[in-house]
Parts: structure tokens; sequence; C-alpha cells
């Protein structure tokens, strides 16, 4: 009876960790959903999905405190009950990132449309990340390492398209610089330089969805860990 006890308590923690993924794709649509149709009704929903998450995640604590007490598990079960309170913590720190930009989003939506060139880069890391998101849940749902390998090299590409929108801002804001000793009008001209605001909304968005693809590289690495008791440097 222990052990059915104790694989079912192992069931119920994978489960656990599996849920908070899935509420953090669900949230990170809702997010893309805001930006992208300025959908301001979505912060409330999404602060409640966090809130599922935290609770979540102590409950994962607590059942690893009862089965480490109780069980002493050993081996294979070990990476599992460590791995999980590592994952479930990534899956919390992406709810937040997320939770994050719905507030930037529901500030500056407008804005970010009208910076067309960083907004279609956003457009691009958002795919990308969410694409991610969904397959570290799958990897870890169905125990595929090779898999989860292949989703965190996702996370080159997020980085790469960032330092384009890093360095879109850097140059606007020196063109600034050189215009505002001239002809300052040339400041609010919408043919012009375009306002660095707008710039500065993408960089904040990019960067917090930069930081949620490292997250999911770190989850993809823990699933590795977890398989083939490897440690591989995904992010």
């Amino acid at each position: 009876m222990m052990r059915e006890n104790y694989t079912a308590e192992l069931e119920r923690m994978r489960n656990a960790v599996i849920l908070m993924g899935e509420l953090a794709v669900e949230m990170f649509d809702l997010c893309a959903d805001m930006f992208e149709k300025e959908n301001a009704a979505s912060v409330g929903k999404l602060n409640m999905m966090r809130t599922r998450q935290e609770a979540i995640e102590k409950e994962i604590e607590k059942n690893v405190t009862t089965l480490i007490t109780l069980q002493q598990p050993v081996s294979k079960e070990t990476r599992e009950i460590i791995g999980a309170v590592r994952i479930s913590a990534n899956w919390r720190k992406i709810g937040s990132h997320i939770t994050d930009i719905a507030l930037y989003s529901e500030t500056c939506s407008a804005n970010l449309k009208s910076d067309e060139l960083n907004y279609n880069k956003l457009i691009q890391i958002k795919t990308a990340v969410f694409e991610m998101l969904t397959g570290a849940v799958s990897a870890y749902k169905m125990r595929k390492p090779d898999e989860a390998i292949k989703i965190a090299e996702r996370d080159d590409e997020i980085d790469d398209v960032l330092k384009e929108i890093q360095e879109s801002l850097s140059n606007e804001s020196e063109r600034i610089l050189n215009k505002s000793t001239g002809n300052s009008n040339e400041l609010n001209d919408p043919n012009g330089v375009v306002p660095s605001t707008f710039s500065l909304c993408s960089l904040i968005i990019a960067e917090h969805i930069e930081r949620i693809g490292d997250h999911a590289a770190d989850i993809c690495e823990e699933i590795v860990y977890l398989e083939r008791y490897e440690f591989l440097k995904l992010n």
C-alpha cells in the first residue's frame, strides 16, 4: 500500500508540473492577444491565472517535502522530484514575465504598432516563444529529451532578434541626438524620426519575451537531465 501511495503521489506531482506549464501557455496566448488586438480585458484573467500558478507551485513544494521525508526516493525518482521543483519555479517565473508584458501592452499597445519594424520582430519572437512553451510542456509530458534539445535551440533565434531591436533603439537614439542639434521640429515629424518611446516599449516587451525563452530552455535542460542523467547547457 505504501508503494502504491508513493507512486500516486509522484504522478500527482508530475500532473501539477504539467498543469503549471499548460497555464503558462494559455497565459502567453492571452498576453499576445493583448498587444496584437489591444484587448485589455485579459489583464484581470492573467493575474488570476498567475495566482493559480503560484498556488500549484506551493502544492508541489509541499508534495516534494512529503515524498523526500517519508519515502526516501532514490535514483531517477530523486531526479524527478528535484526536477519538479526546478521546473515549476521556471513556470512561475514565466508567468511573472507574462503579466509584466501584459502591463506594458496595456499601456503602449497603440505605440507598438506605430513602430512597425520592431512590432513585426515582436510577432516573430512571440511565435517562437509560444512554440517553445508548448514544446516544453509536451517534451516533459511525453519524456522526450531529444525533442527538448530541439526546442531549446529556438532560444538562439530569439536572442538574435532581441539584439536587432536593441541595435534599432541605439541607432534611433543616435539619430534623435543628431537631429536635436539641428531642427528640433523633426523630432515630432511622423515621417522623420520615430519617437523613442515606441521602440522603448518594443524593447521592454522583447526583453521579457527573451527571458521567457531562457526559462523554457532551462526547463528543457531539466527534461534532458531527468531522462538521460546528463547535464547539457542549452541556454
